[in-house]
This record gives C-alpha cells, structure tokens and sequence, in this order.
C-alpha cells in the first residue's frame, strides 16, 4: 500500500510543474506584450514624427524629381544619330566587256558596236552603268564617241549595241569605257519568262528587215521590253546589229515586233534576239487592275 501511494504522488507531482510550466510561460507573453505596449505608449510622439518625416520625404524626392522632369522637357537633350555603315560592292567590282565588234555602214558611212557585258557578282548590279564608244584613227585620236547609261543584274551578261555612231575621219580601233554609276545589292530578282518565238531575218525590197513574236509567260506586266538583235554569219560572225522595243507587255501576252537595216546582208544566216527588262525601275513592272462590274438598275 504504501509503494503505490507513493508512486502516485511522484505523478500527481508531476502535473503539477508542467501547470506551473504552463503557468510562467503564459505570464512571460502577457509580460512581453505588456512591455511593447508600453514602448509604443512611451515613443507614441517620436514614431509619429519620424513616420511624418518620411513621408514628408518621399514626397520632396518625388517633387523634386517632377520638377526636374518638367523643366527638362524644354531643354531636350540633341538626339544621337547612330551611324550607319554604308554597304558597299567588293573593292573588286567591275564590269567587264567582250566579244567587241565594230562595223561599218557603208551605206550611211557610220559606225556600229556590238560588245558582251559581263557581271559576275552573284549579288550586285549596276542600275546605272555609263559606257562610251570612243572611236580612234590610225593617229590615235579620237574621231567619234557615243555614250549613254545601261543596267546589268548580278550573275548575268546582256550585249550592248550602239548603232549610226558618227566619225570624222577613218576609223582603226575602237575604246570602251565602262564606269558603274549606281549599284544596287538585290537579294533577290523577279522571275523574268520571256520568250523570242519564231525570228526571222528578211529582205524587203533593198533592206534587210527582222521579225518575230515576244510572248511574256512572267507573273508581271512589263512598260516596256529591250529588245538587241544580233546577225551572224555562217562561220557565227557578227555582222549586224539593231535594236528594238516592246511596250506595254502584258502578263501571258504575245506581241509582234520588227526592225530593219538600210540594207540586205545575204551573209546572215541566223539572227539572235535577246529580250531585257530593267528590273531596276520599279514603274517598269505595269500594275493590274481589275475590269470593274456591269450598271445595273
């Protein structure tokens, strides 16, 4: 009997200290809470003035940030331009000419030039190529010239012609002077499906008279269509030169077209037409509109 009284007083023991337990730690909170309470009553007046100064504070730093902003915005500040890096052809670039002929008219007593411009930069063309015809005497001084402007794409050869060019005196060579005025990168160049149909070279009367048909199977309308024709001989020789235009090409159309010489060749067994369109100007390519509808009431 007296072990288990024992052993139960040990417990009830032991509930007791953890109340007291419970106990002091309740009154250390309200303690604690007590304390803050009388910190805030005690400093009341000093966090108000310190919260007033704060705000009063911010608002200076932003009235006066505002006032900068307003003031500013009558002095702007000059604007930057950044500079921009010109792109420019390859220090390489140049057209070159070949296939040079020269010949006379001996009815007119004038000059023509046929010559092969090539372009083998897969990304520049020329959109103003000046060239000049410079005829030389067996003196070495020049006795006639013709000039003029062409165009070239990139990655391309087209012939140049010249035709009744004047000389003052005998003619023994022929210079070339080809100079790009205006070059243009094209990253890419409209899809240009143009085909001579059936040339052919004829003599009517005294003259020698070429025609054909030019039929536009391009996606575009064109203003106006270059057209170079070249005679060759038998042994593939130039030996006549002319040239012609085709305006108004519509997109799937075909047209006819035809140029004369003052005179017949019977060398000529063969003629060469070669269609070119200024892919350069853009008021070359005719714009398309639509038939409009029927008036009725």
């Amino acid at each position: 009997m007296s072990a288990l009284f024992k052993k139960k007083s040990k417990e009830e023991l032991s509930d007791l200290e953890e109340r007291q337990k419970k106990l002091l730690s309740q009154e250390q909170k309200i303690d604690k809470e007590y304390q803050s309470k009388v910190f805030i009553v005690r400093h009341k007046r000093t966090i108000f003035i310190t919260t007033i100064f704060v705000i009063l504070g911010t608002l200076l730093i932003l009235g006066i940030y505002g006032a900068y902003l307003f003031i500013s915005s009558f002095f702007p500040e000059e604007a930057v331009v950044e500079e921009v890096i010109e792109e420019k052809p390859p220090v390489d670039f140049k057209i070159t000419s070949s296939d040079t002929v020269l010949l006379k008219d001996t009815t007119r007593g004038t000059y023509d030039v046929f010559t092969r411009l090539t372009n083998n930069n897969p990304e520049w063309g020329v959109s103003a190529l000046d060239y000049s015809f410079i005829l030389i005497d067996s003196a070495g001084n020049e006795v006639g010239r013709k000039e003029g402007k062409t165009y070239i794409l990139p990655k391309s050869k087209r012939s140049l012609i010249a035709v009744n060019v004047e000389a003052s005196a005998a003619v023994n060579s022929l210079e070339i002077q080809l100079k790009p005025d205006k070059v243009q990168k094209l990253t890419s160049v409209p899809t240009i499906d143009l085909e001579v149909l059936s040339p052919e070279y004829l003599q009517s009367g005294s003259k020698g008279k070429v025609r054909g048909d030019l039929l536009n199977s391009s996606p575009f309308s064109f203003e106006q269509v270059d057209l170079n024709l070249i005679l060759y001989n038998k042994y593939l020789e130039v030996v006549g030169v002319n040239s012609t235009n085709v305006s108004s090409l519509l997109s799937g159309s075909r047209r006819n077209f035809t140029a004369s010489w003052d005179s017949y060749d019977p060398s000529a067994v063969q003629v060469v037409v070669e269609p070119n369109v200024n892919v350069f100007k853009s008021d070359n390519f005719m714009k398309s509109y639509q038939g409009g509808q029927e008036l009725e009431y």
